[in-house]
């Protein structure tokens, strides 16, 4: 359940900052015994300043004035943490935006530690 939380959090927020026209995607495939998700959009993007604290609590990056608590991805990379995996993000201002996770399929890879990100 927690899982689909976090997709659910980075689908929400790519669709909240891409504009109409743009467009939003969602891959998912087994990537050695990982799961890997990525969400990647055509929205504003985020400059490399505010990445480096776009996980942080009540984080809010966007100029505008937008619905939400800036819990959003805070929460969700306390989630990937817990389930052993690990979350990054790409980004350039005014290209759009790709977030990616990856956490074990199995228990047996969630003892070993995370996979780290490329």
């Amino acid at each position: 359940d927690r899982i689909i939380q976090a997709l659910t959090n980075l689908m929400i927020n790519a669709i909240r900052y891409t504009p109409e026209g743009g467009s939003v995607t969602l891959g998912i495939s087994n990537r050695d015994g990982m799961l890997q998700c990525v969400v990647s959009d055509t929205g504003e993007g985020i400059s490399a300043v505010d990445q480096t604290k776009l996980f942080d609590k009540f984080s809010r990056v966007s100029k505008e004035k937008r619905e939400g608590t800036g819990l959003g991805l805070c929460i969700t990379k306390d989630i990937i943490t817990l389930h052993h995996g690990e979350i990054s993000v790409q980004s350039e201002e005014h290209k759009g935006s790709t977030f990616m996770f990856v956490i074990p399929m199995r228990y047996e890879k969630a003892i070993q530690g995370p996979v780290p990100a490329e």
